[in-house]
């Protein structure tokens, strides 16, 4: 898991990056040789949505988020049924604050793979970046019925609650999701200061 913090502070992890492809070399510690590999391949096969998403994949751990978008869209373009490239565009686009945009590829994300827990969890963060909190806790219901041992989107839910008051339903969040996850607790301790 990759956590990073939402705008404004440590509240609200989002799920990184999956990775389940062909292509994984380098993606662990992505270097440039890693992006030349993914040039290379993409040179050979132009048509290779999995070498441009990886591509993306790797530019992101390098930080070169406009280059990680240009890879995602070019892999939803030659395939536009690609649920991962749409759930990591919006995590791209959520880190540089187009939380707005980003809400459009994880429904995508989802319509796509409508078990899809992660894209569910991706889009209660930007809602709740957005202040639309009580649409927040819908998405991470949803995450949590998909995959009940989801520890990170019982945090997030606890932090949604706890932004509308909720507290005493935002701390039984809190322990399931340390309960699930106990390295979690360092996070929440954070968050409650």
């Amino acid at each position: 898991m990759q956590s990073r913090p939402r705008r404004g502070g440590p509240r609200r992890l989002r799920q990184g990056h999956r990775t389940q492809t062909r292509l994984r070399r380098g993606l662990l510690e992505p270097t440039e040789e890693t992006l030349a590999d993914y040039d290379k391949a993409i040179e050979v096969d132009p048509d290779n949505a999995e070498a441009y998403y990886n591509r993306g994949n790797a530019k992101s751990h390098l930080g070169q988020t406009e280059e990680t978008l240009a890879d995602y869209d070019k892999a939803i373009e030659v395939d536009p049924d690609y649920a991962e490239a749409y759930y990591n565009r919006g995590y791209a686009k959520c880190e540089i604050g187009r939380d707005e945009e980003a809400l459009v590829d994880y429904d995508k994300a989802i319509e796509l793979e409508p078990d899809y827990a992660e894209a569910y969890v991706n889009r209660g963060s930007a809602k709740s970046a957005l202040g639309r909190n009580e649409e927040a806790l819908a998405d991470y219901d949803k995450a949590i019925e998909l995959k009940p041992d989801y520890a990170e989107a019982y945090l997030n839910r606890g932090s949604a609650k706890s932004d509308l008051g909720r507290n005493e339903e935002a701390i039984a969040d809190y322990d399931k999701a340390i309960q699930l996850k106990p390295d979690l607790a360092a996070v929440i301790s954070h968050v409650a200061r």
